[in-house]
């Protein structure tokens, strides 16, 4: 039996799947040697909250499918196997390792987001032509190596992906930020997605997603779409407040998703405003795997949504429209801008 089949795992579990976490988990320096052998205790509890924290995932304690999926992902250390496009994506802590190298030597992949898609197999290419290596696009031990002999890689080095976000806001400085726009109800949602369609359909083209799958499904959903901007909507339920969520990950932020997540966190009217209101970067598949500028907004409770849903969306179409572009730019100085 495959550990994916014996998910999810958490404290109490015992059997050769708490193993294999723990011995993953001390791969990366999270011990979790105080729990007896094939138990999962309080020690792999807090290890794996670490994993989580780090890695942007939600803080559980609990080895659910996109944990153990980014676990696995973490383990993958750069020269140690063959990087290609190839179906499904490559992923893992390799492939972030290589985007990040080439970003910081002008080879743009897009984003670091440890996937290997088109935009990563094209900048392996233009790097092996200016290395003077066959242009294949396969990230093989002599273009890793190749890379390698550059130097180490350098976590806070200027990209060229932030240079060519920056360029293309300013190049359109004083129009809107989003002419197309992707909106999916994660959850209890349905009707503010209605009405936020209503309240941005005459500024902006607007297509309304429909959840079917896990959430990496939900991505290729709005990736195929080819949209500007992806805003999902969630009722938390019974939590209270509002919790605005952007991509982050590796070294890598979405800044332009963070501003678009804090602008919507001061627009939100009283009541929300009155309550706990988050803006978390964090790895989520919604947010990792979709192409463009991605947001995930999750409010509560239930009562409080339906009651003032109408300001609710409101606050939010305006947060997404009058984001200007001279606000942006006014921001370029102390922050940069990717999708």
């Amino acid at each position: 039996m495959s550990l994916r089949q014996g998910i999810p795992l958490a404290e109490g579990s015992t059997g050769d799947s708490v193993d294999d976490v723990k011995f993953r988990l001390a791969e990366i320096g999270l011990d979790t040697s105080l729990d007896p052998a094939s138990t999962y205790g309080p020690a792999t509890r807090a290890a794996v909250e670490a994993f989580q924290r780090r890695r942007g995932l939600p803080i559980t304690g609990v080895v659910d499918t996109a944990t153990w999926d980014t676990l696995v992902e973490a383990g993958y250390l750069l020269g140690r196997r063959v990087l290609l496009r190839q179906v499904p994506l490559l992923r893992g802590d390799d492939v972030a390792d290589l985007q990040q190298r080439l970003c910081a030597l002008g080879f743009d992949t897009n984003r670091v987001d440890g996937l290997f898609g088109d935009l990563t197999a094209h900048a392996v290419e233009q790097f092996q032509q200016n290395m003077g290596l066959k242009p294949d696009g396969v990230a093989g031990l002599s273009t890793i190596e190749a890379l390698l002999r550059l130097g180490p890689r350098t976590e806070n080095a200027r990209s060229v992906t932030e240079v060519r976000a920056n360029e293309s806001l300013r190049h359109h400085l004083g129009g809107p930020l989003y002419r197309s726009i992707a909106i999916a109800d994660l959850g209890g949602m349905a009707a503010a997605v209605a009405q936020l369609t209503r309240e941005l359909h005459q500024s902006a083209e607007v297509s309304v997603i429909e959840v079917t799958g896990d959430e990496s499904n939900q991505a290729t959903q709005a990736n195929a779409a080819e949209v500007d901007l992806y805003l999902g909507l969630h009722s938390s339920g019974r939590a209270s407040g509002s919790r605005t969520m952007f991509y982050k990950g590796y070294s890598y932020t979405s800044a332009a998703g963070e501003f678009l997540a804090s602008r919507i966190s001061q627009t939100l009217p009283v009541p929300f405003a009155d309550q706990i209101n988050e803006v978390v970067g964090m790895a989520l598949p919604l947010l990792r795997e979709t192409l463009m500028t991605a947001v995930i907004l999750e409010v509560g409770p239930a009562e409080l949504v339906v009651e003032h849903g109408p300001g609710l969306c409101q606050a939010v179409a305006k947060a997404i429209l009058e984001t200007a572009r001279r606000d942006v730019d006014n921001e370029l100085t102390s922050s940069t801008l990717h999708p």
